[in-house]
């Protein structure tokens, strides 16, 4: 009945607000009790049907949501299926039409008696009375399988239960009121008050509500869930409510309280929606025109939006890898060049040297060695005029100038190298950005 596949793979932060000191009985993360699971005591039953139900005993554990709805499995698809409640039901409509019987031939006993009234009366209050046998013995029954299929753990808890309201006066009702006039019988509506009492043992008093509010306000949908599966399990929790007690059943209960029910359909589509992503939200406006009604209409739009998104971003994370693979070729490239930039700028030269200027004090890196203009082989100046010695320093302090000049030329070619690779990483983050 759980949907235990498609929730037990979510942690708890994906889906819940974390909304802290809140209370809740039956978290969208199931909780899972290994101990409890590995103890569990499956009965099979052959209903009148011939067909064959396993059913698991009813149990405590950690997890109270196994507890709710191993009980809700008794009740409903054992207790109902074997026709019990229906068998009971209709004893009970008989008996409000003997009831009708009763009313109408009723006769003050001060006043003359009509003798045909007067029979038909006794006929209905006897006819009564066997209904109400037959329905007593229904509803023991259903009692009897109730308590069969509660683990002996916990067994002594229903048996004190029935023990303090069944056939016993005086007795405390769910508002915790006492009643002293009227004992509660076999009845369905005290099958339905022993239920109640029964959830108490377990789960606190508005524990209806605090599910609802934690349905409405404490979730969230999880990326790494399914819209399906997102919605099933919010339907499904919704509809643990009309068998949790509540603030109705309870002594907070005024003339005003009202049951707290299940949400509908609409109401559960309406919750997706809401819990929807703000670019999902603004889609539907655009293609649809009020709140969500339908339930599978909000899921196969949820399951269009995911797969558009999933699409979007596949695209935009393989544009991103070609970028990156397009920016790492153009820098390799740019190496290979020398780091000369797009252009192809100056690569680095060769460095001049003179041997006989860095022994002797010349300008050795103004030129190499063979084109020394200073010196001569073995280390003797060269002859020079007055007018060549001008000339041969001007022309010293020339290279000397064209050295620094090729110096900062270098060093700026760097700096576009720098720029240029700089700017083209840029542009490639910003369409894979985009």
């Amino acid at each position: 009945m759980t949907d235990t596949k498609s929730v037990k793979v979510l942690k708890k932060e994906e889906v819940e607000k974390g909304n802290q000191g809140t209370v809740v009985e039956l978290p969208f993360v199931e909780i899972v009790d290994e101990e409890a699971e590995s103890t569990t005591q499956d009965v099979t039953v052959k209903l009148p049907n011939d067909t064959k139900v396993t059913i698991t005993k009813i149990a405590h554990s950690a997890n109270k949501e196994s507890f709710l709805v191993q009980s809700i499995v008794v009740k409903n698809h054992l207790v109902k299926d074997l026709g019990l409640y229906a068998e009971a039901e209709e004893h009970e409509k008989e008996m409000e039409q003997c009831q009708i019987e009763i009313d109408r031939y009723y006769q003050d006993p001060e006043d003359d008696q009509d003798q045909v009234m007067s029979r038909k009366y006794d006929e209905a209050v006897e006819k009564y009375a066997k209904l109400m046998k037959l329905r007593d013995e229904v509803v023991k029954k259903m009692f009897d399988i109730f308590r069969q299929f509660t683990h002996e753990s916990i067994r002594n808890i229903l048996d004190d239960i029935l023990a303090a309201k069944i056939n016993t006066t005086p007795w405390v009702n769910l508002r915790g009121v006492e009643e002293t006039e009227e004992e509660l019988g076999f009845s369905l509506y005290a099958f339905e008050v022993i239920w109640m009492f029964w959830m108490r043992s377990v789960f606190q008093e508005d524990a209806a509500e605090v599910t609802l509010e934690y349905l409405l306000y404490g979730i969230k949908k999880p990326r790494s869930l399914a819209p399906r599966k997102f919605v099933r399990r919010v339907k499904q929790l919704s509809g643990y409510v009309d068998y949790l007690p509540g603030v109705y059943y309870s002594s907070q209960a005024t003339s005003l309280t009202t049951k707290t029910k299940r949400l509908t359909d609409p109401q559960v589509a309406q919750l997706a929606l809401r819990l929807c992503p703000p670019a999902w939200k603004t889609a539907w406006k655009m293609l649809k025109k009020g709140m969500p009604q339908d339930l599978e209409d909000i899921i196969q739009f949820m399951e269009l939006q995911e797969s558009a998104e999933k699409s979007s971003t596949a695209k935009a994370k393989a544009h991103n890898n070609n970028s990156s693979q397009n920016g790492g070729n153009q820098a390799g490239s740019n190496k290979r060049k020398g780091n000369s930039g797009q252009n192809g700028g100056s690569s680095k030269k060769a460095k001049k040297h003179c041997a006989l200027c860095e022994k002797h004090g010349g300008p050795a890196n103004s030129h190499n060695t063979d084109d020394c203009r200073i010196y001569k082989a073995d280390g003797s100046k060269k002859g020079q005029s007055r007018g060549e010695k001008k000339s041969n320093h001007a022309f010293v302090q020339l290279e000397k100038k064209l050295e620094k000049a090729e110096k900062k030329l270098t060093k700026m070619s760097k700096k576009m190298d720098r720029l240029t690779i700089k700017r083209t990483k840029e542009e490639s983050e910003s369409d894979s950005d985009a």
